[in-house]
């Protein structure tokens, strides 16, 4: 949401044509947005995205454990 653009979550459920057109979709949409906003600016917010996950598991996983 932040570049206005979607990455495709890939799969293994799909088969070798639809993976190769996510694959080259990806690549170029991050290229593009790379371009735009500095190299690396997709790996970044996919290590926040990543991040928060992690957090938001913990936090969860530390409500459940016995006391």
């Amino acid at each position: 949401m932040r570049f206005g653009v979607e990455l495709v979550v890939l799969s293994c459920f799909t088969s070798a044509t639809q993976s190769s057109f996510d694959v080259g979709y990806n690549d170029t949409v991050e290229t593009h947005i790379d371009d735009i906003h500095g190299p690396g600016s997709v790996e970044a917010v996919s290590e926040e995205v990543q991040r928060r996950r992690e957090e938001a598991y913990d936090a969860w996983l530390a409500e459940r454990k016995p006391t």
